[in-house]
């Protein structure tokens, strides 16, 4: 697979955007009102040239004004001088994310039942989305909505229902030869029936008939069975990365 990691991070910015984006000095700095760290953090990107610490500084002020923690997202392949003086100057470790990708030619087209698959969001899968992510505040919803609503690349979203009742849902973004499949959720009361691998399934059918050859994904490091379960449909890991956290008394708390 021989896609770069900045590839494969521009699209996850663009399948994820913030509401307010800056760019600075090869840095994105993102910011959507405290909803999910990926959301509301500083992706170092590209190149610098400007001294580090005063990098850092300038991004804590940005951050602190908006009453935001300072979160910097930081990659195992990349970056790693920035992560030691993140952590020799306090900045905590708060999530690590394995990112797994998987050649979709040598992937078949799937048999699946009772998943309805649709181009862009309705309300229902939002509703969905909102729902099972234990955030239905309305504040969080109009900004999920919002985020959502401005993906401007291919998105299709999956609902897997029976009997009028949402069992999990998901949606994949294609950006140009690639696939990357977000939000997949099945509703506790129906794991382990293998819905699951039938949502993944799905998903990566609409990337093989739109003619991608690439799929990835985004899972806890720690999601030892969803880990076991995307190696079973052909997901290797690609590599880490992870959320490091600098909080003031005036920050707000990051809903993810």
């Amino acid at each position: 697979m021989n896609h770069s990691i900045t590839h494969i991070e521009e699209l996850s910015l663009n399948a994820f955007p913030a509401l307010q984006t800056e760019v600075y000095d090869g840095w994105i700095l993102r910011f959507s009102d405290g909803y999910t760290h990926r959301a509301n953090c500083i992706w170092p990107l590209y190149e610098s040239s400007i001294d580090l610490e005063t990098k850092i500084k300038h991004c804590e002020k940005k951050y602190t004004e908006k009453k935001l923690p300072t979160i910097f997202k930081i990659s195992d392949e990349n970056n790693m001088d920035l992560d030691f003086i993140l952590n020799a100057s306090g900045y905590q470790l708060v999530k690590n994310v394995q990112l797994m990708a998987c050649n979709l030619s040598q992937v078949p087209l799937w048999p699946v039942e009772n998943i309805h698959i649709t181009k862009g969001m309705n309300e229902s899968w939002l509703d969905a989305y909102i729902d099972f992510n234990g955030t239905q505040t309305k504040k969080v919803h109009d900004i999920a909505a919002r985020i959502l609503q401005n993906v401007s690349s291919n998105m299709f979203c999956a609902e897997l229902k029976q009997d009028n009742q949402v069992m999990g849902f998901g949606r994949v973004v294609l950006d140009q030869e690639i696939i990357a499949l977000y939000s997949l959720h099945i509703n506790e009361k129906f794991r382990r029936q293998g819905l699951g691998i039938q949502l993944c399934k799905a998903l990566m059918n609409v990337g093989i008939e739109h003619g991608a050859s690439i799929a990835c994904l985004q899972v806890a490091s720690d999601n030892k069975s969803a880990i076991s379960l995307y190696e079973k449909l052909g997901f290797q890991s690609m590599y880490h990365y992870w959320f490091r956290e600098k909080r003031t008394a005036n920050s707000k708390e990051i809903i993810d």
